[in-house]
């Protein structure tokens, strides 16, 4: 597809493993299958659904390099909810109303604004597959303490899963302070220690997934982001769920303000809202004097558009590893 203004854009529903992606150009009412991201470098921007796989990662730091604008599908939730909207095009055209080619064939029927997707920027391709790879060893670490409460003798496998946790926490940690602007400032006044790699690792997550320094999301929009909020029904449950990485990675940050503070945990919900109050406050004020620095290019970033906007979703990568893999 080529807008007004000779933009080449394709909407790219992907697929992980073997499998191809399945595009769909709506300029030339186009569909196609395509290997690699790589493929796609003639388009100008390329939107994908919500699934980001460990694997694409490399191609989309590829795409960003060569200039190439990179957004994903930030509210999955709705699937079921558009599925049913388009259904009647999505029977005439493929038959049924779920497919590969016919999620694609939405996405372009979707408004391209911050509200249904976000641009990737180079510290998500720098820190989201180490923060995704983390989660994969502390839930395999969780695993082996259900197993040893059941009596199996897994004490080595948990000594070297929590080394192995430890290591990516302090990688992306580093990381963090190489590339996320005005990092060693925030923590700074936010209170945490320069050797709090647990603290620093949680921040530094948060960060990422709200998408700093590009944007800083209002509070009443972070509060949902994030599920601080006492869920009344399934809808709300089932968004909590879609964000739960993100949840995560606050509860690590909230752990050592917390232990800092002497407050007994776990902390009541009012106290883990005032700390995102805290945290949204002084991410305001720090973004003006991040603009006035001039650091718009900072830690290479990729340019924003004003219709690109604040909210990250929490990319559902798929990566499954058993124990036994991880301690190989």
């Amino acid at each position: 597809m080529t807008n007004i203004n000779g933009i080449r854009i394709v909407f790219v529903d992907t697929a992980n493993n073997s499998k191809n992606h399945c595009c769909y150009d709506s300029m030339e009412d186009r569909f196609f299958e395509v290997k690699s991201l790589r493929e796609l470098k003639d388009y100008d921007e390329i939107y994908l659904d919500s699934s980001i796989f460990q694997s694409m990662w490399s191609e989309i730091e590829e795409l960003l390099k060569e200039g190439k604008r990179v957004f994903y599908f930030r509210r999955p939730w709705k699937w079921r909810e558009l599925r049913d909207r388009f259904s009647g095009e999505l029977r005439e055209r493929f038959g049924k109303k779920k497919s590969d080619f016919g999620d694609a064939y939405i996405l372009s029927k979707i408004p391209r604004s911050w509200k249904w997707f976000r641009e990737i920027t180079s510290i998500d391709v720098e820190l989201k597959p180490l923060l995704t790879l983390e989660k994969v060893y502390y839930k395999s670490y969780q695993r082996l303490l259900r197993l040893k409460t059941l009596g199996v003798d897994v004490d080595r496998d948990i000594d070297e899963v929590e080394s192995r946790i430890s290591m990516m926490r302090s990688k992306v940690v580093e990381k963090a302070k190489e590339i996320i602007p005005m990092f060693d400032e925030i923590y700074n006044r936010l209170g945490l220690d320069k050797d709090d790699v647990n603290g620093l690792y949680g921040l530094a997550g948060t960060l990422t997934y709200l998408g700093w320094p590009e944007t800083v999301i209002p509070y009443h929009y972070s509060l949902r982001f994030l599920g601080l909020y006492k869920v009344k029904n399934d809808k709300a449950r089932r968004f909590k769920r879609i964000q739960g990485n993100a949840k995560r990675l606050f509860m690590i940050y909230t752990e050592a303000i917390a232990k800092k503070r002497s407050i007994q945990w776990p902390p009541r919900l009012r106290f883990q809202r005032q700390l995102l109050r805290e945290l949204i406050h002084l991410l305001s004020r720090d973004k003006g004097a991040y603009l006035r620095a001039g650091a718009k290019t900072q830690a290479g970033l990729t340019r924003y558009s004003a219709r690109v906007g604040p909210l990250e979703t929490y990319p559902r990568s798929l990566i499954i590893f058993s124990v036994a893999g991880l301690l190989r």
